[in-house]
């Protein structure tokens, strides 16, 4: 399980988070610098989520994924939805 330490949280994730935002980006579909601009990030953040499997260090910008893509943070972290 990786953490990410922000001022206002710890996050956690199974590993899985790049796979989950690569996957979904991949159905909207938005090619990765438009995602990037959605979300107020570099393309090269992007890529590293999703090839190399870093998770972003701030909770804002983890929340802006999970709008942008319409699922909740707890499935880009973990692979929960909310009803489960």
């Amino acid at each position: 399980m990786t953490s990410v330490t922000t001022p206002d949280r710890i996050w956690q994730s199974d590993g899985h988070f790049g796979e989950r935002v690569r996957a979904l980006r991949a159905r909207i579909p938005m090619n990765r610098e438009q995602f990037a601009e959605a979300i107020e990030a570099s393309t090269e953040s992007v890529y590293r989520w999703e090839v190399q499997g870093a998770v972003p260090r701030s909770a804002a910008t983890i929340e802006r994924v999970a709008k942008v893509l319409g699922r909740p943070v707890a499935y880009l972290l973990y692979g929960e939805d909310d009803d489960a």
